[in-house]
């Protein structure tokens, strides 16, 4: 998938992981992309019925208007608070 853009936010991996109803069997799946579509994108993957059984792993290779440090601070927040009893905590910081 190009985006054209990608200092602009796109929709369009999450649109298209949108429009997979059903896979057989236990799915493995990759996605990789800008770090707050991918946020998006993982909560709508662990959401979703048709996906609970898949195998997932997800990451962003950069965020929108920052620099490289900076995007490696954010994944490490990013990995703090998919630990469950930390999730309140993440829903109130700000994600993007």
């Amino acid at each position: 998938m190009i985006h054209p853009n990608p200092e602009i936010k796109s929709k369009q991996q999450l649109d298209a992981i949108k429009r997979i109803k059903n896979l057989e069997g236990v799915p493995n799946i990759f996605v990789a992309g800008e770090l707050s579509t991918i946020r998006e994108i993982k909560r709508h993957l662990t959401n979703e019925n048709s996906f609970k059984n898949a195998f997932l792993y997800t990451s962003s290779y950069w965020k929108i208007g920052v620099k490289e440090e900076e995007h490696k601070q954010a994944k490490k927040i990013t990995s703090f608070c998919e630990i469950p009893l930390r999730l309140e905590y993440c829903l109130t910081e700000d994600s993007t």
